[in-house]
C-alpha cells in the first residue's frame, strides 16, 4: 500500500482477545484503522498471514458476521452459504 494512502488512515478502536498457546494464555489488541479505498484497490498479502482479501458491501459483511459460530486465533469460520 503506498504510504500516501496509508496515511489517511483514522484510528476507530481496538480489539482484545486471549488466546491460548502453548506456554499459556497470550492477551493481545489489535489497533482497528478506518481507511477509504480508491474502487480500483486490490491488496496484496505481503507478510505470510493474509491469504486472501474480499470487497462486501457493508450489508454482506454483517449477514457474514452474523453466521459465525466460532472465532479461534484471529481465523474465522467460513462464512455462511447463500
Amino acid at each position: 500500500m503506498p504510504a500516501e494512502l496509508a496515511a489517511a488512515a483514522v484510528p476507530a478502536g481496538l480489539v482484545s482477545y486471549v488466546s491460548l498457546q502453548p506456554e499459556g494464555l497470550k492477551p493481545d489488541v489489535l489497533f482497528v484503522y478506518d481507511l477509504e479505498l480508491p474502487a480500483d484497490f486490490v491488496p496484496s498479502p505481503q507478510d505470510g498471514e493474509v491469504r486472501s482479501a474480499t470487497r462486501l458491501l457493508a450489508s454482506a459483511l454483517l449477514h457474514w458476521l452474523s453466521g459465525i459460530q466460532t472465532c479461534a486465533c484471529m481465523c474465522c469460520s467460513s462464512p455462511p452459504s447463500p
